[in-house]
């Protein structure tokens, strides 16, 4: 993968899971998924967060058939895509052990799918993360074992962020690992009912959840107490760099933030970034103010609110080198990342089950 053109942020459901669903199989409760026309209906009664309902959406055929996928990343020059579960189905109001259960299907799913095209896909594995004993014992499964080159979590399960100290064995493990974490908004974001509207919940209320989980990762001492997680942050890490500056002058003069015993600038120095800005000039500022090394290339791929000419992005991003764009475009800290750190033992991790 040393050259080739690498996608960290894309989204896929394994085409055998999808038959299961069609099959009227139960396979994951409170998920459904029936034939809409020429279409895949997909109905998630969730429980993610402060409130309750019916999400519906329609599944692309690329969500699911990974040879129909190959012509479209084919035209937008991608070499290699790393497949993540849709936050829709990552499975958090499941009690944990049926969260454990449906993730555990959906990762060996997800192994077999990328296995007929290993030169194509890699993927990044779900996690129960409503347990993080049992997902740090996911983590370290999939990532040893299974072929995942990393785990996709949501910015807050329920209603903790992950600076929450529920949260220790799925850090412990992760630091342990030098996993890659994508770190992807959750489905029910941070916002009042006004963010309802025009689809803001997603337009706003992403970029800025994103923002809200990374400063409390920063602010919390997380980012110093496991400095060995590679924290990729979705949507060019949402309008946090528009807010390090802020953040490091409140550290400055809040007594709130008086225990901080980091550099805000350089504990945001150590989050990696996709590069889904949908601006040039926006990714170009993200490179000056965290260098090409810590940007990846990502698509959000099926999404309707992908990028689909990532490349041409890059390409027009302004001020950058052509070393610049070619690490971005490689992805050279997930591709010869965790494979090659040592690995402590897990300690407090093993036996927990």
């Amino acid at each position: 993968m040393t050259s080739s053109v690498v996608d960290v942020h894309t989204h896929s459901v394994p085409h055998s899971i999808v038959d299961r669903f069609l099959s009227g199989e139960v396979v994951c409760p409170g998920v459904q998924l029936q034939l809409d026309g020429d279409a895949v209906l997909v109905e998630v009664a969730h429980r993610d967060g402060p409130s309750e309902g019916m999400r519906r959406f329609h599944l692309a055929r690329s969500h699911y058939d990974l040879a129909a996928r190959l012509p479209e990343i084919d035209r937008m020059g991608v070499d290699v895509q790393i497949l993540s579960p849709l936050p829709y189905l990552y499975g958090h109001w499941l009690d944990p052990e049926t969260g454990d259960s449906w993730c555990r299907l959906f990762n060996n799913a997800m192994a077999d799918a990328i296995g007929l095209y290993p030169s194509r896909f890699r993927y990044l594995a779900g996690l129960p993360m409503q347990d993080a004993r049992l997902a740090a014992l996911e983590m370290d499964r999939t990532l040893t074992t299974s072929r995942a080159v990393g785990v996709a979590v949501a910015t807050h399960v329920g209603a903790a962020y992950l600076d929450d100290l529920r949260f220790t064995p799925f850090w412990e493990t992760a630091d342990a690992l030098g996993a890659w974490v994508l770190l992807h908004p959750a489905v029910e974001v941070a916002g009042p009912p006004a963010m309802r509207p025009y689809y803001l919940t997603n337009l706003v209320g992403h970029p800025v959840e994103t923002a809200l989980a990374a400063a409390r990762l920063i602010l919390s001492g997380v980012l110093i107490k496991y400095p060995r997680v590679r924290l990729c942050l979705a949507h060019g890490g949402g309008v946090l760099p528009l807010l390090v500056g802020r953040l490091a002058h409140g550290s400055r003069v809040r007594n709130e933030l008086r225990a901080l015993l980091g550099s805000v600038r350089d504990l945001y120095r150590r989050f990696y970034f996709d590069s889904v800005t949908h601006d040039p000039d926006a990714l170009a500022y993200l490179v000056r103010t965290v260098g090409a090394r810590h940007v990846c290339l990502g698509s959000d791929f099926p999404a309707d609110m992908a990028d689909l000419d990532p490349l041409e992005t890059i390409r027009r991003a302004p001020g950058l080198t052509d070393e610049e764009r070619a690490q971005i475009l490689s992805a050279h800290v997930l591709a010869h990342g965790a494979a090659r750190l040592p690995r402590p033992p897990l300690g407090g991790v093993e036996g927990i089950r």
